[in-house]
């Protein structure tokens, strides 16, 4: 292990608590406590990665230890093993039942001890990587939640003139460049203007030969052929085009479909989901169409 996990040993015999100590320092910070007030304020000084817990002590409890924290989500996941010189399965299963990870009776094998400690503050070091993956995966989508409402604001912008329209697009797709999702929009002419790098990737075509591209051709790395697709439809409702897709849901006048793209990924074929919503000049006009895609294909998998 890569730094030094901090234990707290709470026995109301000093004894118990040098001989525990004595074992595990080698390995790791311990911090003690002889009574479970003085564990309490300890665990809201130095918050500890794990609590081995004597349950026998008078005042508190072990089990009442526990039990407080337990109630206290800021110190909830710490694991807590309990050490007691009761050898009996209605103890164990309070203690199990109370929020207790482990139960190490006494006198104390301390070969045990250590294996267990060691396993649980691996378990625990994994579930902290978790938790912080989980939370960096929150703030990701706070910050694309921001970037999305930034290009809602972008767009009411292109109502106002089309010189800020010239301007807006740039903002855009500085915007779009780096979202996540592979991302393309065309003009009123179908010719292409915004060719981002998700895209890129998924595709394998590079901006630079696609912007400026009409008759189709941001529909060959999708299909394998120049075609009327999903973004036609913002225009007009066609059945003919429609009929491609097995089901479009409309949410005003945003289209989103689910559909398979047989030439993706050098011809491995992919499933993508597909959002389209159409861009307006400051009359209401349209005067294009922006298009996110995702490859969803493992879902599509796990469906079947």
């Amino acid at each position: 292990m890569n730094k030094r996990f901090r234990i707290l040993v709470v026995d109301d015999d000093s004894i118990n608590i040098q001989a525990v100590t004595h074992a595990l320092d080698a390995e790791y910070d311990i911090i003690t406590a002889l009574n479970g007030y003085n564990a309490i304020d300890l665990l809201k000084e130095q918050k500890p990665d794990l609590i081995l817990l004597d349950v026998m002590m008078p005042d508190l409890s072990g089990f009442d230890v526990c039990t407080i924290i337990k109630s206290d989500e800021t110190f909830a996941d710490i694991p807590i093993i309990f050490l007691t010189a009761l050898d009996s399965q209605d103890g164990e299963l309070r203690g199990l039942e109370l929020g207790g990870i482990d139960y190490i009776t006494k006198p104390i094998n301390f070969t045990l001890l250590k294996q267990r400690v060691h396993n649980h503050i691996q378990s625990k070091e994994r579930n902290d990587l978790v938790k912080e993956q989980r939370e960096l995966l929150v703030r990701q989508k706070e910050e694309l939640a921001q970037i999305l409402a930034e290009q809602r604001l972008i767009n009411e912008k292109l109502r106002e003139t089309k010189a800020e329209l010239r301007e807006s697009r740039s903002r855009l797709s500085d915007i779009i460049e780096f979202l996540p999702d592979a991302t393309l929009a065309i003009d009123s002419e179908k010719r292409v203007i915004i060719w981002n790098r998700a895209i890129e990737e998924m595709t394998g075509v590079p901006a630079v030969e696609m912007i400026g591209k009409g008759d189709y051709a941001y529909t060959i790395p999708f299909y394998g052929e120049a075609r009327a697709q999903l973004m036609d439809l913002v225009y007009v409702d066609h059945q003919e085009i429609a009929t491609k897709y097995p089901h479009i849901i409309r949410e005003g006048n945003t289209l989103i479909a689910e559909v398979f793209c047989p030439a993706l990924y050098n011809n491995k074929g992919a499933w993508v989901f597909a959002k389209v919503s159409p861009l307006h000049d400051q009359s209401g006009d349209i005067i294009g169409v922006i298009e996110s895609i995702r490859d969803i294909s493992e879902r599509k998998q796990a469906e079947t």
